[in-house]
């Protein structure tokens, strides 16, 4: 994506959501979860994307998803 000029990366919101369950891991920020609760809420995830990493990083759920 350009965005001004700069070309920036934009992470889609399966791997964003991936990401906030390992370092809620690491962390227990009730933040991450916040985050994760919101996104998914978007109607266009891909729960069997998100259900075949978080399996292969090991990822607790939470039972998030």
């Amino acid at each position: 994506m350009d965005f001004l000029g700069i070309r920036c990366y934009i992470s889609a919101p399966e791997d964003l959501i991936l990401s906030k369950l390992k370092w809620y891991q690491y962390s227990q920020s009730a933040k991450q979860l916040e985050d994760i609760k919101f996104l998914l809420h978007e109607p266009s995830l891909n729960k069997q994307y998100l259900e075949r990493w978080a399996t292969r990083l090991q990822l607790d759920r939470y039972g998030l998803f």
